[in-house]
């Protein structure tokens, strides 16, 4: 009881500092027949307080967020079954974790259709947005030449969108999942909202990412996109 109430005291103390950015998280999501990533990250966030041990909550003014997004699942991966289904899913996120080892990013979580990692929680951490992109580049590799990886036997083509962000958020450990991470900010809606209008195969990032690589890497100019339902930001495609 006494653990619970610590926890319980724990997320208050959260909440308060990130209230404004939640407000926000409630918006109504239109990515077709598909849960929207911050319906996967808070649905259940209250329900789970018992089971969930967050460890150190901390705000980071600034790191970069991926978020990579199965748009849908093609007709021969749901032939499959459900299970075979998973499994396919999976084996392509383990290679995203070891790209993300290559790059010394940190994996928020994988669920569903979404994969989330950040770069820039070290004091070292210059190069973070660089290396979120490279991975980012090495993700959309790892889909486009899946009919040629042995393990995944079911040589289908999917369909993934790519949005990155710089911004603040605040992160906790999650040690009784597994040692994810949670994310708390609106820095998780704006990435949100850079995946689900990215162009299928394609990498966007906000005006802020590209201020800090538009040197690095060549880039075109994609639009202006609406977000949090209060502002407009300019977005580019890597290519």
């Amino acid at each position: 009881i006494k653990k619970l109430h610590l926890l319980k005291d724990r997320l208050v103390k959260v909440d308060k500092i990130i209230d404004m950015s939640m407000k926000h998280l409630k918006e109504e999501e239109t990515q077709i027949g598909l849960p929207s990533v911050t319906d996967v990250i808070y649905k259940n966030r209250d329900s789970n307080i018992v089971e969930s041990e967050l460890v150190d909550p901390k705000k980071y003014e600034m790191l970069t967020m991926l978020i990579a997004g199965i748009k849908e699942f093609p007709p021969a991966l749901e032939d499959l079954g459900s299970i075979k289904m998973v499994q396919e899913i999976s084996s392509v996120y383990k290679i995203f974790d070891e790209v993300l080892l290559k790059y010394n990013l940190k994996k928020i979580k994988s669920v569903g259709n979404y994969y989330m990692c950040v770069g820039g929680l070290s004091a070292n951490n210059n190069d973070s947005t660089k290396k979120i992109l490279l991975a980012a580049i090495e993700m959309l590799k790892v889909v486009t030449e899946l009919k040629n990886i042995d393990c995944y036997s079911s040589k289908v083509d999917l369909k993934i969108q790519i949005g990155v962000h710089s911004g603040s958020a605040i992160i906790a450990d999650n040690r009784n999942f597994n040692n994810e991470l949670d994310i708390w900010g609106e820095t998780v809606k704006i990435v949100e909202s850079l995946q689900q209008n990215s162009q299928i195969g394609k990498i966007a990032i906000s005006a802020r990412t590209y201020e800090f690589v538009k040197t690095e890497f060549p880039f075109i100019y994609a639009g202006c996109l609406k977000v949090l339902n209060k502002y407009e930001i300019d977005y580019y495609y890597v290519v």
